[in-house]
């Protein structure tokens, strides 16, 4: 017998759910849009109803993607477990690969671990998982423009630059910058305009000087959420890890 999917690790919460469709035993499973993913032990036919467990730690096979504690993790149903059958599905800490959000990591995942453990529909509020936003990994310097606004950008190479489009008065643009490289490895800068500066947060700001998450204090899952419009630039409404203004 094949190797499962996924299983309960330690034990949580379970409901009833009857299937709108077969579902396989050990597959993750969306419960229709109630935002919850339930891990059904046998499989369920459609129109039959059995037990769906929704909490716990579960053991998915997972992609070479690495993780700290806290993580979040994503299930990508086409995705290649390590060690596995190729595109069979498989958890990744890769945000935009997911199909859907799974929980947060149990345990610390390396890039050659076949499982992922999962803390099921459990969020960590220290490291938001940006449902239903668009997410885009840049590996290059990258320039944003109001269709990005929204987006979260997703980072894990040293020394990229992100520049932020011209502030306009009146028009209100969001960006969500997230750092994904293990602990201080990375350098990320966000450069704005010459006429704009990024303050907020005991950051006053300078004109035409980066915002900074810097290599030496810089953890996994560090991210800045700024907001534009305003008369001279930028504002910082949420931040996680150590940001600064570029020095001259």
């Amino acid at each position: 017998m094949a190797a499962p999917k996924s299983y309960i690790y330690k034990a949580g919460d379970v409901i009833d759910h009857t299937a709108t469709t077969d579902i396989t035993g050990g597959a993750p499973t969306q419960i229709g849009d109630s935002g919850l993913v339930g891990l059904p032990q046998l499989d369920i036919d459609t129109g039959y109803s059995d037990s769906m467990t929704i909490g716990g730690i579960i053991a998915v096979e997972a992609a070479a993607a690495v993780g700290n504690v806290g993580d979040n993790v994503w299930f990508d149903s086409n995705g290649s477990p390590y060690g596995g059958t190729a595109s069979s599905g498989a958890a990744t800490t890769v945000a935009s690969s997911g199909d859907f959000w799974l929980g947060t990591l149990a345990v610390a995942k390396g890039a050659t671990d076949s499982y992922a453990y999962v803390f099921l529909n459990r969020a960590n509020p220290a490291m938001p998982a940006w449902q239903n936003r668009i997410h885009q990994i840049t590996a290059v310097n990258l320039t944003l423009d109001v269709e990005d606004s929204g987006k979260v950008i997703h980072n894990a190479t040293d020394e990229v630059v992100i520049t932020l489009p011209v502030t306009a008065t009146g028009q209100s643009v969001e960006f969500i910058i997230q750092c994904d490289a293990a602990d201080t490895t990375v350098a990320t800068s966000i450069n704005p305009n010459g006429d704009d500066k990024i303050q907020g947060m005991n950051i006053a700001g300078t004109n035409d000087k980066d915002l900074i998450n810097t290599k030496a204090t810089q953890n996994r899952g560090d991210y800045v959420i700024l907001q534009g419009g305003h008369a001279d630039g930028y504002c910082i409404v949420e931040k996680r890890g150590v940001w600064a203004t570029e020095t001259p």
